[in-house]
Parts: structure tokens; sequence; C-alpha cells
């Protein structure tokens, strides 16, 4: 991460936006490890911003929340992997849709 990090300059990057999104297929606790998401987000922390990560599955949700202020999920208690896979951007779509107030908090 950090070399990919300093070669496009992604601490200007971020400091340049009010909000960071960033995400994986499945975050996990393991992702804490070292994988880009995380690393983007101790950047945008460092630099005062708000992050969100949108995943497609997230397990061990409370062990994330340190790094992010929301870590969403497509697959939840109201959609399956399988609607998930076949329908990904309606989905995306009305998942960030359901937390427009919340995301409006985050960069106000």
């Amino acid at each position: 991460f950090d070399v990919v990090a300093e070669s496009i300059d992604l601490e200007r990057v971020i400091a340049s936006y009010d909000l960071i999104i960033t995400g994986e297929g499945c975050m996990d606790s393991q992702s804490l490890m070292g994988k880009a998401p995380c690393g983007v987000a101790k950047m945008a922390r460092k630099l005062g911003k708000p992050v969100m990560a949108i995943c497609g599955r997230v397990y061990g949700k409370k062990a994330l929340e340190n790094d992010f202020d929301v870590v969403l999920s497509l697959v939840d208690e109201n959609t399956n992997i399988e609607e998930s896979m076949s329908n990904p951007r309606e989905v995306l779509k009305n998942k960030v849709d359901s937390c427009r107030q919340m995301i409006e908090q985050l960069v106000s």
C-alpha cells in the first residue's frame, strides 16, 4: 500500500475531498492487516476526513469501526448474495440512497 500511495501522492488526493469512500469485495478483521481500504482509511483519519467503506460482504464489523465512520455491506439481512451479484448497480444505489442522510451528516 505505502509504495502505491506514495507514487500517486494519495495523501494530497485525500486532502482535497470532503468524504473518502473506499471498499472491498469482502472486508473483515484481516483487512486491518494492511489491505488497501484500511490504509486509505488510516490516511484519511490522519487528515481528519470522514471515511466510508462499501463492501460486498462484511464480517466482524465492530473491529472495523475504529478506522471507518461507516461500513456498508451490499449483502445483509435484506439482500442476499445472489441478488447483490446479479444487480450490483441497483443494490448499491438502494444502499447509498438509504444512507443518504448519514452521508450528508459526515460531510457537513
